[in-house]
């Protein structure tokens, strides 16, 4: 009778170990998946700013467009509307947006033309008539409409286009080149 006991009690803890090794190579398994699965994804993370007026995403070292041209406007205000009451503060706002190997040439350029802007006591105000964004360049085209003001008289006004260039820095976008287009007005 000890005999049957026990042969039944050893065939119900074979039964019981091997179901328990069954469940810890299922849930090795499913670890070593979900670990794959992890080190694949990548990480989109989605920002609905305060200032900005529309949301955009970051992922990896893609952006979404929608960033390009939220960074392109922004950019492009503080370049290209400037008065000699404002234009250090806007150069200081301005530099924080800009890549390192870019800044001093920016810095230099901007700062002869606030000391051109200052000696003349003039101004000029840029109104943006088109935004052209292409995230494979990383790049924002924008068109419009400069005026120069001389005091509070309007001199001229030219339809002006600039493409400016941003590199992609962990997420962040810098201002990396700036070009004049074509002046068509």
């Amino acid at each position: 009778m000890n005999e049957i006991i026990r042969e039944y009690t050893i065939r119900s803890l074979t039964v019981q170990r091997n179901i328990s090794l069954a469940i810890v190579f299922f849930v090795l398994l499913l670890a070593l998946i979900l670990s794959a699965l992890l080190f694949r994804k990548t990480e989109r993370v989605i920002v609905i700013p305060a200032t900005l007026e529309k949301e955009f995403w970051v992922e990896g070292l893609a952006v979404s467009p929608t960033y390009l041209e939220q960074m392109g406007c922004f950019v492009g205000d503080l370049l290209l509307t400037r008065s000699p009451a404002s234009a250090d503060m806007q150069l200081t706002i301005l530099m924080r947006q800009v890549d390192p190997a870019f800044a001093s040439i920016l810095s230099s350029k901007l700062a002869s033309e606030l000391d051109k802007l200052k000696k003349d006591n003039a101004s000029y105000v840029f109104f943006r008539t088109k935004v052209i964004v292409s995230p494979q360049n990383n790049s924002v085209i924008l068109e419009g409409d400069r005026t120069l003001l001389l005091g509070d008289k309007a001199l001229s006004t030219v339809r002006e286009s600039y493409r400016l260039g941003f590199t992609n820095f962990g997420g962040r976008l810098l201002l990396a080149s700036i070009e004049r287009g074509e002046n068509t007005k």
